[in-house]
């Protein structure tokens, strides 16, 4: 994927700029964590909930940090409104995602519904609208390239 790791670099940057140096960070999409392995080599004091809704790569992240207290892991669909009740703390000091808008298709290429997903919306407007929801102050496109973006959200 181009641009990924310069992706990642700006994201944790981010965090830690604003952050103390034993950030909570909420990794919202995970995936395989690969978002929340840069943050703790980066910040060894940190720790990270992993947070997906495909349980197959949340049973991959956890294989990758077995045995790391600094991770935590939530299976959630973060559609439906309650899916904070599945999160293991109350309060974050960060939060993360990336999304890649090739999962859109084409964007030269108009859709008539937008292309969005309703079962899992990707539009990065959508990833700023419920991280504020969520009590969030802060939460912006930090980054961006001709087919990725990067969203980080403070408290």
């Amino acid at each position: 994927m181009p641009d990924r790791e310069e992706r990642f670099r700006v994201m944790i940057d981010t965090v830690e700029a604003v952050t103390d140096p034993t950030p909570r960070v909420l990794d919202l999409a995970c995936g395989t964590g690969s978002i929340t392995d840069r943050l703790l080599r980066r910040l060894p004091g940190a720790h990270s909930t992993c947070v997906d809704i495909d349980p197959a790569l949340l049973t991959i992240a956890r294989g990758h940090f077995a045995g790391d207290e600094r991770v935590t892991f939530a299976e959630a669909d973060v559609t439906r409104p309650t899916w904070t009740e599945h999160l293991p703390h109350a309060s974050y000091d960060a939060g993360a995602t990336a999304q890649r808008f090739a999962l859109l298709g084409d964007p030269r290429q108009p859709k008539p519904d937008g292309g969005a997903r309703r079962d899992r919306p990707t539009a990065t407007r959508w990833h700023l609208e419920t991280l504020r929801g969520q009590g969030f102050s802060e939460a912006r496109q930090v980054w961006c390239s001709a087919s990725d973006a990067l969203v980080a959200a403070l408290r």
